[in-house]
């Protein structure tokens, strides 16, 4: 690159961009140089900096053809990727249908048989795909488990969406490995939108990606785009961050509620988590837990109950009664080794709080029934900590997992 260039400031001074050019840098980019385009490289962000200038690596890919050519063709499927599409045309035909469409347990696949039968799948899925579909249809590989699919000029698109899916999509595969034959299961999602004859390529293709995201949120393995579901998407990330700003902020306050016995007479209290929101409202479980649970922040969540509790029986007025008081747990922060040890150090270094500090499960919680958790549930028994196990009957709990575990007590659910 010497002599190409002469103290360069900015990066599309030396090379050019496939689209414009944002700093600092989020992604990987190939480029090519400007002087010499048939020169390709690399440039990946790190998070480093020097000077207030962001570092970035710079990789010469010139003479390695199969690196270069794997950015535009998958190794495993040999299908183009959906970025040659997006490159190649600006504005579909409007009456052209974008779908995406995912494999959904090619990770349980993966994990259960190992990635070259993974990639098998993948090889024979495109293959069942490409000879369902007219020679006009053109498949691209997307990220991950996915893969594009453009149907172009369709006259009556609800007669193929009703069949296509159920009967194009194959619903298992016989897989052929060291002698054996392997029939694998598969499950399929699919988003698609409609194009507007507007819309650019890569906004149709976010479009379907939009539609293909919200499946899970309404039980159906099949999906259309509308403007719905942006206003769905908003309101989820907006509640996913207003959780996570309570979260960050340590407003968790707990609400004792008391537990009587048939006399009427408080015999312990029940943790109950709120938060006091900005504007001085009182959230509900019901408007926070989802957002935890789904995003996996139990364990820093009941970090905060646990830390709470333990100070409220440490501060506890001395001329009231005292009477245990239990946290809820799902079973996945005992799983946890750090919070596991946190348990085992406090109940270990106070004694009181093997009586007054009690743990309820919820065993509609599938880690409250698993290995590993029953066992650490057995250690903390053992060690004196009370066990209780809620809503039991509901969930995965079997009566001999209750005597492995020496539950202290259950709560019967109403129904069972």
């Amino acid at each position: 690159m010497n002599g190409l260039v002469k103290t360069p400031i900015y990066l599309d001074e030396i090379f050019d961009f496939e689209s414009p050019l944002t700093l600092p840098l989020i992604k990987t980019e190939l480029v090519s140089l400007k002087q010499m385009p048939e020169y390709k490289f690399l440039l990946e962000p790190t998070e480093l900096s020097y000077h207030s200038r962001q570092l970035i690596h710079c990789f010469d890919i010139s003479e390695h053809e199969s690196i270069r050519l794997s950015y535009a063709t998958d190794p495993v499927t040999n299908l183009e990727y959906h970025t040659s599409w997006i490159k190649n045309t600006k504005l579909p035909n409007n009456k052209e249908i974008v779908i995406q469409i995912k494999l959904s347990n090619l990770r349980e696949i993966n994990i259960q048989n190992g990635m070259k039968i993974g990639n098998q799948v993948l090889k024979e899925a495109v293959r069942k795909l490409r000879a369902t579909l007219p020679s006009e249809n053109a498949v691209y590989r997307f990220q991950g488990a996915k893969f594009l699919v453009r149907i172009p000029n369709i006259a009556n698109c609800d007669f193929c969406f009703s069949n296509w899916f159920y009967k194009m999509l194959p619903s298992s595969l016989v897989i052929h490995h060291k002698n054996q034959s392997l029939e694998i299961k598969l499950y399929w999602g699919v988003g698609y939108v409609h194009s507007n004859g507007i819309d650019s390529t890569k906004l149709l293709v976010e479009k379907s990606s939009i539609a293909l995201s919200q499946l899970s949120k309404r039980g159906s393995n099949i999906k259309e785009y509308t403007p719905d579901d942006i206003i769905r998407i908003n309101k989820t990330r907006e509640l996913r961050d207003t959780t996570k700003h309570y979260l960050d902020r340590r407003m968790i306050e707990l609400w004792l509620q008391p537990q009587v016995n048939q006399f009427r007479q408080i015999v312990a209290y029940e943790a109950l988590a709120r938060i006091k929101a900005d504007n001085g409202d009182v959230l509900q479980p019901n408007q926070f837990i989802p957002q935890i649970q789904k995003y996996e922040w139990d364990v820093e969540f009941s970090s905060q109950v646990l830390e709470q509790a333990t100070e409220i029986i440490k501060q506890w007025p001395k001329n009231l009664p005292k009477y245990p008081i239990s946290i809820n747990l799902t079973g996945l922060e005992i799983m946890d080794d750090i919070f596991f040890e946190k348990l085992l150090r406090l109940y270990s270094e106070n004694k009181d709080l093997r009586e007054l500090l009690e743990l309820e499960i919820t065993e509609t919680s599938k880690a409250s029934s698993d290995t590993l958790t029953l066992a650490r549930l057995s250690c903390l028994s053992e060690l004196g900590v009370k066990i209780l196990v809620d809503d039991f009957g509901t969930g995965h709990s079997s009566l001999s997992q209750l005597i492995e575990l020496s539950a202290y007590a259950i709560k019967i659910d109403r129904c069972f």
